[in-house]
């Protein structure tokens, strides 16, 4: 079934409204890192937001999902 001229036309209003919410969170997302940078006491050289999220995204644990219907303790006890 070939699109109609009015449901090309909303997915067009669609897709521009998306792209419009995007650059503005582009936008605001630099604000962020520009106040952030400001703000924070100069550790060294060369810092700024996407370091050190990166960095403490490398220490921080990652989470896993887990089998919901697998049991708690993996001990044979607890089978």
């Amino acid at each position: 079934m070939p699109p109609t001229s009015d449901s090309t036309s909303l997915i067009e209003d669609i897709d521009c409204r998306q792209n419009d919410v995007l650059t503005k969170l582009d936008a605001l997302n630099d604000q962020i890192e520009r106040l952030l940078n400001e703000y924070r006491p100069p550790a060294s050289e060369g810092d700024s937001v996407d370091s050190h999220t990166s960095e403490s995204a490398a220490t921080e644990p990652q989470l896993s999902l887990v089998d919901p219907d697998a049991p708690i303790s993996q001990l044979p006890a607890a089978a």
